[in-house]
């Protein structure tokens, strides 16, 4: 009669834990959890000493959750805690200001990957990790760049604005004269949020506005126009 002479697995320590750098390995764990394999875990990216809160993912220590941080998604896929994330893009904001002849670059502290769009040079905005719900930490940040991700040229509020601008150029070209009156001021009041979600829609990824964003707020508030412009 056989006997079945495997031993199961060992538990593991948080000894055994690998710190991971990157969101899509931690979503890879989170979607495919393996018994017997040590849950990774992510630490900011700049400061070293936050933890982040990623929602199926145990802390290191038995420590209360109010000792970890939330974590923000950058394009590349680095990670930082919230706190830094903003001290990062608030720190690029003043040199900009100070030293703009200089034309300090905004990028991952890791990698160099640019975070501000190719032809606006606006700034990109991270995802912010929600605390709850494994299908919502993974629904809410769009794929990477090494999961194939993509940044497009320019980004949501300026591509809103040079459709309005092209729309109304166009308009006026083609009704000269006849018909209703269609100001820059009645685009904006009535229909920039159909817009802006059109607009997110096409490009759900790091062009869009997403649910939640690296820094306080959902979505963005109409543009404001100038009847300069």
């Amino acid at each position: 009669m056989s006997t079945n002479t495997q031993q199961p697995a060992a538990a593991s320590t948080d000894r055994d834990r690998q710190e991971e750098s990157l969101w899509h390995k931690i979503k890879a764990y989170l979607f495919s959890p393996q018994t017997g394999t040590p849950a990774p875990y992510a630490q900011c990216n700049i400061c070293m000493s936050a933890e982040l809160q990623i929602h199926g993912i145990p802390p290191t220590s038995p420590s209360p959750s109010s000792d970890l941080k939330r974590g923000t998604v950058l394009p590349c896929g680095h990670m930082l805690c919230t706190d830094c994330y903003i001290r990062l893009r608030a720190s690029n904001l003043v040199a900009l200001q100070l030293r703009p002849h200089t034309n300090p670059r905004l990028e991952c502290p890791m990698c160099k990957f640019p975070l501000t769009f190719p032809s606006c040079g606006c700034q990109i905005r991270g995802y912010q990790l929600p605390r709850d719900g494994v299908a919502a930490v993974c629904d809410c940040v769009p794929a990477t760049i090494p999961e194939g991700g993509s940044v497009p040229d320019r980004c949501g509020e300026c591509r809103y604005a040079s459709i309005v601008e092209q729309g109304l150029d166009m308009y006026n070209i083609t009704s000269r004269g006849v018909g209703p009156v269609v100001t820059r001021e009645y685009i904006a009041n009535v229909l920039s949020r159909p817009l802006h979600r059109e607009l997110a829609r096409e490009w759900p990824s790091w062009g869009g506005w997403p649910a939640v964003f690296g820094l306080p707020g959902s979505e963005p508030a109409p543009r404001s126009v100038n009847p300069d412009w």
